[in-house]
């Protein structure tokens, strides 16, 4: 399961950088538990997806 968030109007019509590559890849490549622990927070409301 993935969250995300679009704000009205929000485009992005360029190519990431290396640098914003490597950042996404780093935080989507989390271990199961951690990745589990997220979503339970938000499902809980511990973080508030709006």
């Amino acid at each position: 399961m993935e969250l995300c968030i679009v704000c009205e109007g929000q485009k992005f019509l360029g190519k990431l950088s290396d640098d914003q590559t490597a950042k996404i890849l780093k935080m989507s490549c989390q271990k199961p538990g951690e990745k589990r622990k997220i979503i339970n927070g938000v499902m809980s409301g511990d973080v508030s997806p709006a």
